[in-house]
């Protein structure tokens, strides 16, 4: 075993997890699984255990009532503590509290229960398992890798410091004092990010729907959209006419009502040409220019030192060279439709096949468009538009009859402005949430290293709460366990 048991209070003990334990197993499912089932006793599984120890029913499974009564194992009682046993989540831990809903349920076979004996405070096992001592046993536990999980032989290679039973109570009652804090907190986080989200969709909402610029536009004379795009159709900068010819007039009965000098026009309609990415192998090697992924592109950046390479002729890369105002789109799997505009200072880069390429017409600015793709308008038409099921993708002809607000070429831009110093604001306030629910997490941690530790309760406290001491030395039982662990 790799990890040192540390040091606790004299009337500690280190205790093998198994010795602490009246039960520990994992449940069942019927033959054939319970996709079909909608009613009977609820199946928990790891999916239904949340971070932060709780549970989440908004995916309920159930196992037949003659199943569950003929179950030997898994069945959970109130006071039980689960923990995921395999998978991407291995060692998430939740406590079956008092509000519970069910009054009989079970866990599935990716699920362990632990039940302890008298000896152990249920709240104490679970904070224990829930902390970073507890995961560390997890860690060290796993079978290959996570996804392989951990076995019955967990609660073999577990070790769990024991504090006489009245200051377990006390730890858990000053644990549940801090964290209920913690969370408060927490709470109030979630909640202000949750209303920045809100924020930040009705200000993009209000940018497509002319509401944002409805004063500046009646101080601004302005050419009106449909000029524009009549300027757009007779420019002699189209690459690819194939698609765009195909382009059907919009029907505009169902649409939003725009400003007058507005336009509802499609994206192929404003683009020079829309073309699917070069095939190739990425290569960590400089054997040609910077090969941009999807993969690449994470929380709408792109770190260019970390893109890789790839080897392409100088006769094929001025087709897939990027250049500042492209914008490359994801066209197929988990993140269809996520896209990224091309700014700043770029290294020379081609893109991959499964990115689609935008090159918009001079007189639609890619900033303004960059921001319609992060409204609401565009997600619903980018699901509406996804084909295949088992593979969801959208390929370049559905891309270039995505719907689209034209404002004029002026407000284009200072709409793209408004957005760009608001948006700067708003990703503060969201880095600066971000930090701050890190730091309650790593706080929460930090008081659970320290309570398991002994630490947390003041001396004079426990020594009215301390029991007769143990006969034992601490050191003398930390080896006595190791020594077992060794045999």
């Amino acid at each position: 075993m790799s990890i040192d048991l540390h040091d606790i209070p004299g009337n500690w003990e280190w205790n093998v997890l198994d010795d602490v334990l009246s039960r520990f197993e994992s449940g069942n499912r019927p033959k054939g699984g319970v996709s079909d089932i909608n009613d009977g006793i609820p199946s928990i599984g790891g999916e239904h255990l949340t971070d932060d120890g709780g549970f989440d029913f908004s995916n309920i499974k159930y196992v037949p009532e003659d199943f569950y009564e003929g179950m030997n194992q898994g069945k959970i009682e109130k006071g039980d503590v689960l923990m995921v046993k395999d998978g991407a989540t291995t060692g998430k831990t939740s406590f079956v509290r008092d509000n519970f809903p069910f009054d009989r349920a079970a866990v599935n076979s990716h699920v362990f229960l632990f039940r302890p004996t008298k000896k152990l405070n249920n709240k104490y096992l679970f904070y224990y398992l829930y902390s970073g001592f507890g995961q560390n046993f997890v860690d060290e536990n796993l079978s290959g890798t996570t996804q392989g999980g951990i076995n019955l032989s967990f609660s073999d290679n577990t070790y769990i410091p024991i504090p006489p039973l009245n200051e377990q109570e006390q730890i858990v009652k000053k644990i549940e004092e801090i964290i209920t804090k913690l969370n408060a907190g927490e709470k109030e986080l979630r909640n202000s990010k949750s209303q920045l989200e809100t924020y930040q969709k009705l200000l993009l909402k209000f940018s497509i729907e002319g509401k944002l610029t409805n004063e500046w536009r009646e101080d601004h004379e302005l050419k009106p959209s449909s000029t524009l795009l009549k300027e757009i159709k007779n420019s002699e900068e189209l690459v690819n006419k194939r698609w765009r010819n195909k382009l059907e007039n919009i029907d505009e009965s169902n649409l939003m009502d725009l400003p007058e000098i507005w336009e509802w026009t499609r994206i192929g309609k404003i683009s020079n040409n829309i073309h699917y990415g070069y095939t190739e192998s990425a290569c960590d090697e400089k054997v040609g220019p910077k090969f941009l992924r999807i993969t690449d592109i994470q929380d709408n950046k792109v770190d260019w030192k970390n893109v890789p390479f790839c080897e392409i002729e100088e006769s094929k890369k001025s087709k897939y060279l990027l250049n500042k105002g492209d914008i490359v789109f994801a066209r197929t799997g988990g993140t269809v439709g996520k896209n990224y505009l091309i700014k700043g200072d770029i290294p020379e880069a081609v893109f991959a096949s499964y990115l689609i390429r935008i090159k918009l017409n001079k007189r639609a600015h890619p900033k303004y468009i960059s921001y319609f793709f992060r409204t609401q308008r565009y997600w619903k038409q980018i699901y509406e538009g996804k084909i295949g099921i088992g593979q969801p993708n959208v390929n370049a002809t559905k891309l270039s009859k995505i719907k689209v607000p034209l404002p004029p070429l002026e407000e284009q831009i200072k709409i793209a402005q408004i957005l760009e110093g608001k948006t700067s604001i708003i990703d503060n306030l969201f880095n600066y949430i971000e930090r701050n629910m890190k730091k309650t997490n790593i706080l929460r941690q930090s008081f659970l290293k320290e309570a398991f530790r002994g630490n947390i309760i003041s001396r004079n406290k426990i020594n009215n709460l301390r029991e007769k001491p143990l006969d034992r030395t601490n050191e003398e039982q930390k080896q006595e366990r190791l020594d077992n662990y060794a045999e």
